[in-house]
């Protein structure tokens, strides 16, 4: 899916808007992306907070260094297979805080909602803002291909799905009836997940719960704000298209693996609505793509080493305390 995203952004690219693409390329203002890097940085941070108010409605005050790295990780691990990173999340808190991993994975689903949710409202607020100019952009590139896509998948598998439902119901009924221990199980774990999910109702202090919420979109926003300035080509748009580029561009960040070719092919149809020139808005995507996917890989990576290390060197100081950690 990559790969063809990659060659779709591209293979539209006439010569004209190739040379605006390598001049965009040559002529970037490194210090705007440094603080587009920096501003991302306190995202991750900022989130990795919100996950630890989670964690800690479960009677145990987790370590925030520990939630940094379990959340690092996790991306480091979506890059290459979608949604395998909040199974590594959920892994790692329940290695070393010892919190269940389905009550760990309920609060990892609840994390994902309040993202959704303030998607939705800030593509509610920039459809409204700029329908003249994003509404057929928004309709034609982006949702009907999704919804196309869904549909086709349901009409070309039908008689698989129906088959597969009357094999699931069966199993179910089979299981039920001679493995009812199994059965109560299953439904113990539903029921943490539950539990889970519903944490925020226990967080001690949702002021600062919703304080969070809104500053990661916030840093969202300007981390792709900043980049307008790196490049000649951008510094005159306005923040309602920054907007735009936060929204629809997260679009292109749930399709493929980290964002991979979807990103930069969504961003640059997006400015060209507003006269940016293709070349000059593919550079854009793939920078803005670039930092946020190499900080990912740095942090992730880091994190990868430093938890362990971590953690074994607590255990042999007998150190086990959120107070001790090193963001805390």
């Amino acid at each position: 899916m990559g790969i063809f995203l990659i060659w779709l952004s591209v293979r539209s690219i006439d010569a004209e808007s190739w040379e605006h693409m390598k001049t965009a390329f040559r002529e970037i203002k490194y210090e705007w992306l440094i603080l587009s890097a920096c501003i991302a940085t306190l995202s991750h941070v900022s989130r990795a907070i919100r996950w630890k108010m989670l964690l800690d409605t479960f009677g145990k005050k987790v370590r925030l260094d520990r939630t940094f790295y379990s959340l690092m990780i996790g991306y480091f691990f979506n890059l290459a297979v979608p949604r395998m990173g909040e199974a590594a999340r959920a892994g790692f808190i329940n290695q070393y805080e010892k919190i269940p991993i389905d009550k760990t994975f309920g609060t990892i689903i609840s994390d994902r909602a309040f993202d959704l949710i303030t998607l939705g409202i800030l593509t509610l607020l920039l459809t409204f803002l700029e329908f003249d100019v994003i509404g057929n952009f928004a309709i034609n590139d982006i949702f009907m291909p999704i919804f196309g896509k869904i549909s086709t998948v349901f009409s070309q598998n039908i008689v698989f799905l129906v088959l597969a439902i009357a094999i699931g119901l069966l199993v179910l009924f089979l299981v039920g009836r001679y493995f009812k221990a199994f059965i109560n199980k299953l439904k113990g774990f539903t029921k943490s997940i539950i539990e889970g999910v519903l944490s925020v109702r226990k967080v001690k202090s949702i002021p600062a719960f919703i304080f969070h919420s809104i500053f990661i979109w916030v840093c969202y926003f300007f981390m792709v704000y900043c980049v307008f300035f790196a490049l000649d080509g951008t510094s005159h748009l306005g923040p309602v298209v920054g907007l735009g580029i936060l929204c629809f561009g997260t679009f292109g960040v749930i399709i493929a693996p980290g964002g991979l070719g979807a990103y930069p092919y969504i961003v640059s149809n997006f400015l060209l609505l507003y006269g940016v020139n293709l070349g000059v808005g593919v550079a854009f995507g793939w920078v803005t793509w670039g930092i946020q996917t190499i900080l990912v890989l740095i942090f992730g990576f880091i994190s990868l080493i430093l938890l362990p290390l971590t953690a074994k060197k607590d255990e042999e100081s007998g150190i086990d305390t959120a107070e001790n950690s090193p963001l805390s």
